[in-house]
């Protein structure tokens, strides 16, 4: 991933505060009224240090990004079989969800972002790197996978699963383990794309 920008002693405190907003009441809590409550500050003061929310959800787009990359390069050193390793991946973000289901909102509204390029471009990027990173593992793996699926077809089959039980999830959170049924479907996927 890119180099993540550097920001003020300030900035940083204004984005781990919008962080903890985003966190227990979503994205549409994260106003700057809200945000410089928080904060202790009037709302112009939060203006001194970004030029408006935009920034702001940046701030919070580069914490996330930081802990992709994190996370996934631990998961990249392991000894784990390749689909041990993918599953992993998505077991770490299916943690994070539920562990704070209203980041997920930043990831799915990105046609609120739209017209903000630098905004969709971030997000679109911490995606990608994921998915790239996934496809990076079934590549150097892909002597674990069937020799007549491609890593790139396995990575297909996989998304797909996994984007599904995203949804199902995101329409019943209360009904359904994330994480156990990551590790359901990975065990079908297992018995699929081994050799």
């Amino acid at each position: 991933m890119n180099r993540m920008p550097a920001y003020t002693p300030k900035q940083t405190k204004i984005i781990n505060t919008a962080f903890r907003i985003l966190n227990r009441k979503g994205l549409a809590a994260l106003t700057t009224k809200n945000l410089a409550k928080a904060l202790r500050v009037s709302e112009p003061a939060i203006y001194n240090h970004f030029a408006n929310k935009n920034g702001i959800l940046l701030g919070v787009l580069s914490v996330i990004e930081r802990i992709t990359s994190r996370t996934i390069a631990g998961i990249l050193k392991t000894g784990q079989p390749v689909l041990d390793k993918v599953e992993s991946v998505f077991l770490l973000n299916f943690q994070r969800y539920v562990q704070s289901p209203r980041f997920i909102e930043i990831f799915y509204a990105q046609e609120l972002f739209k017209n903000d390029r630098k905004l969709y471009r971030r997000i679109a990027r911490i995606m990608e790197y994921t998915k790239t990173s996934c496809r990076l593992i079934l590549e150097k793996g892909k002597h674990e996978i069937r020799p007549d699926i491609s890593p790139d077809r396995a990575f297909t089959v996989i998304m797909a699963s996994m984007n599904y039980l995203m949804t199902q999830w995101l329409g019943a959170p209360d009904r359904i383990n994330l994480s156990t049924e990551c590790r359901k479907r990975f065990k079908i996927l297992k018995i699929l794309l081994k050799p």
